[in-house]
């Protein structure tokens, strides 16, 4: 569990769940906030794996008429040499930043290494820097989510994802993220 030290902050619960068959997977995010000022959204990951390729689908969606909608289209091509993804997340209204987070997973038998970048092309819009490694083993595959801040002003977040692989199906372990309210500037490597 992640605190955030300032009371002002929101406090989210992201649990991931993911029901493995032999059509597809369906996943479900469903982002809670403990203050009823703050947003509930709702993503819905579904994914449709076949032969040729997975296709994924991320709609960030808000209660309230003055919060963003995002669109976050992720679309996985899976081949024998290795995955590429890729992320975007768009804003309908002007005043709203414009993301783009690539996704690019190099598949080999060790393991597979990827890494998000969030760029935002407004001076004025936070940075951020998701590296995400995935080490892959018999067993299963245990990933990792740090996000850290180059400001002591800023949050330290860390979210752990866990990802349990077997042959009935795979569970997520759901895990909390402390978002600050304030513009901030994250960065880590």
């Amino acid at each position: 569990m992640f605190m955030n030290n300032s009371n002002k902050d929101n406090i989210l619960r992201l649990p991931l769940i993911t029901a493995y068959s032999n059509c597809g997977a369906h996943e479900f995010i469903m982002v809670m906030s403990n203050s009823n000022k703050d947003n509930i959204l709702r993503l819905s990951l579904v994914t449709a794996c076949s032969s040729g390729g997975a296709h994924e689908f991320i709609m960030v969606m808000s209660n309230s008429n003055k919060d963003n909608i995002l669109r976050l289209l992720l679309v996985t091509a899976c081949s024998s040499g290795g995955a590429h993804e890729f992320i975007m997340v768009l804003s309908n209204s002007n005043k709203d930043n414009i993301l783009r987070l690539p996704l690019i997973t190099a598949c080999s038998s060790g393991g597979a290494h990827e890494f998000i970048m969030v760029l935002s092309y407004s001076n004025k819009d936070n940075i951020l820097r998701l590296p995400l490694v995935t080490a892959y083993s018999n067993n299963g595959a245990h990933e990792y989510i740090m996000v850290m801040s180059n400001s002591n002003k800023d949050n330290i977040l860390r979210l752990p994802l866990v990802t349990a692989c077997s042959s009935g199906g795979a569970h997520d372990s759901s895990w909390f993220l402390v978002i600050q309210k304030k513009t901030i500037y994250y960065d880590c490597h």
